[in-house]
């Protein structure tokens, strides 16, 4: 029969096991954007070859700027600068494999 200090208990591991769960996933996803990171020098340089008729202010903003970086289900890294491009690699260590350019049209 589930009493209340049953029911106490319950709760208590329940908050300890969602607690000790949320700790392992920031854990995870610091270390994996940390080894992210560590691939954005190569990003730079696969978007810098990969990008047609730069302007100054398009190398200006790939070379100056850190780009948004998200993942989708870690399997995919987008290394993005705003208005420029996007860069999307494997999981880490972050190989290229396309490239899109953001510019608008001209």
């Amino acid at each position: 029969m589930l009493t209340r200090r049953h029911l106490g208990k319950l709760v208590a591991l329940g908050l300890v096991l969602g607690s000790a769960g949320c700790a392992y996933h920031r854990a995870r996803r610091e270390a994996f954007y940390n080894e992210s990171l560590r691939a954005l020098p190569a990003m730079r340089v696969f978007a810098i070859h990969q990008i047609r008729k730069p302007t100054e202010a398009d190398l200006q903003a790939i070379m100056d700027t850190r780009p948004m970086i998200d993942h989708v289900s870690y399997e995919r890294v987008n290394f993005r600068w705003s208005n420029v491009c996007t860069v999307v690699a494997g999981p880490p260590p972050c190989q290229p494999w396309f490239f899109f350019d953001n510019r608008p049209r001209r």
